[in-house]
């Protein structure tokens, strides 16, 4: 009877029954949509760019400034410290882990006195808090632990004492550092929804005790991106303009087709570098070690797809008088493929020389990469060309294959010069990558999970 009744139920709300009844009660599928639902609503709670910058403030150097250090170290002997458990310096030891939590908490007490901030504290009030609570229990535990520790060093030699003195470390360690992601996490969303411009940013993260904030991330700029877009499209202004074979164009298109190959040519080194930033895998681990050759091919096959994808956006723009302006883009795309071999090898080279650690090849490294990728180009080109004229597509003249392979190896020379150095300069400037293996922070603390 209930099985017919089941069957003659419309499907959409038999399905509807599944999802919102039946699948909290299997325990497999209750433990993963509990944890799905956690997950997306964990990620709502925190933007993409707030939850970049916590991570850089956790793994980020902390000083506590002079004046901050004095008033810290009053208030914490009134509340029964001894001074030698105020450890200023960062020598990472547990005191000090604990010690950065209160100076970053007496940084967000001055926050709500600031007109700047006043707006941010009243919106997250609760959230605020609910900080300044787990900050009071841990400075009870603080108290409390310094003290057994200070009782058991003297017995610290028999092997139960010092594994209870390790245990209670990494425990009161783990507590504080948990609460210092929690403050991080409010930081960072404080500061970005309060302040406008990098500069004003990182003087605030400064004052609370963050050194070196504006550390950029690994990779090019914004800024760099579009210098470099500016550089090749000058080199190509000269080049594309004087060529005999686009004469068939008006100088606006003209100029479309310096700005298609230069945006493609920036798209490449973008597809460089992006990963290395982002996975282990795409970046080399140490001088000399082993370079990731299967990461290099993807990255030049990424390049080559998303260069197609952008000459055919630009293709669109200068065919855009014809009445089948999408149809001859097509036509076209499909003709010229053959040119998708110069942004592969673009994004390739590109790719392998920002691996080379500086100096590895000498005092004359950097003139090595610009000769090495402007030979890596020229081969491309001349390849590209002798391809075009076999299909029977492109010009069949020896000076336009002469032209293509010396503009071509001027962009290459170029890239080599710029790109991989400024690369490792930004390496050197930013944070180490953290591992996954690596001991981190959990993000998980900006609000409580319920539940």
């Amino acid at each position: 009877m209930l099985d017919s009744f089941a069957k003659s139920l419309p499907r959409a709300l038999m399905t509807a029954l599944v999802l919102t009844v039946f699948i909290e009660r299997m325990p497999f599928f209750s433990s993963l949509d509990r944890w799905l639902r956690e997950e997306l609503q964990y990620i709502a709670r925190i933007p993409h760019e707030a939850r970049r910058l916590s991570r850089w403030l956790q793994q980020a150097a902390f000083e506590i400034a002079e004046p901050r250090r004095a008033r810290l170290a009053r208030q914490l002997e009134d509340d029964g410290f001894d001074p030698h458990d105020l450890v200023f310096a960062d020598d990472g030891s547990v005191r000090f882990a604990w010690l950065r939590v209160e100076a970053l908490m007496a940084g967000l007490a001055e926050w709500e006195a600031e007109y700047r901030f006043s707006g941010f504290m009243d919106a997250f009030n609760d959230e605020y808090e609910r900080l300044k609570e787990r900050r009071q229990q841990l400075q009870e535990r603080a108290s409390r632990r310094f003290r057994v520790a200070d009782e058991l060093r003297a017995e610290a030699t028999e092997p139960q004492v010092a594994e209870l003195l390790a245990a209670l470390r990494a425990e009161f360690r783990e507590q504080a550092d948990e609460l210092f992601a929690a403050a991080c996490d409010f930081v960072s969303r404080g500061v970005l929804r309060s302040r406008i411009g990098l500069s004003a940013r990182t003087a605030d993260l400064r004052r609370l005790g963050f050194i070196d904030p504006q550390v950029a991330a690994p990779g090019l700029s914004a800024n760099q991106l579009v210098g470099l877009f500016a550089l090749l499209a000058c080199v190509l202004l000269f080049g594309i303009v004087t060529a005999g074979s686009r004469r068939q164009f008006g100088f606006g298109q003209q100029l479309l087709l310096v700005a298609m190959i230069a945006g493609t040519y920036c798209c490449a080194i973008w597809c460089a570098l992006y990963p290395k930033q982002r996975w282990d895998m795409a970046r080399r681990g140490t001088a000399g070690g082993g370079r990731p050759m299967a990461a290099y091919a993807l990255s030049a096959v990424a390049g080559a797809g998303i260069g197609m994808l952008v000459n055919f956006g630009f293709k669109c723009l200068i065919f855009a008088l014809d009445d089948h302006t999408v149809n001859r883009a097509l036509s076209d795309a499909a003709s010229s493929y053959p040119w998708l071999m110069l942004t592969f090898t673009l994004t390739a080279a590109t790719a392998f020389h920002a691996d080379n650690a500086a100096g590895e090849f000498g005092p004359r490294q950097r003139w090595i990469e610009t000769a090495t990728q402007g030979a890596a180009m020229a081969a491309a080109a001349l390849i590209t060309v002798l391809w075009l004229q076999e299909l029977g597509r492109g010009p069949q003249g020896a000076e336009f294959l002469l032209r293509t392979v010396a503009l071509s190896a001027l962009i290459g020379a170029v890239v080599g010069y710029v790109v991989p150095n400024s690369y490792r300069q930004s390496m050197r400037r930013a944070p180490a990558p953290v591992a996954a293996s690596d001991t981190v922070v959990p993000l998980r603390a900006v609000e409580p999970k319920v539940g």
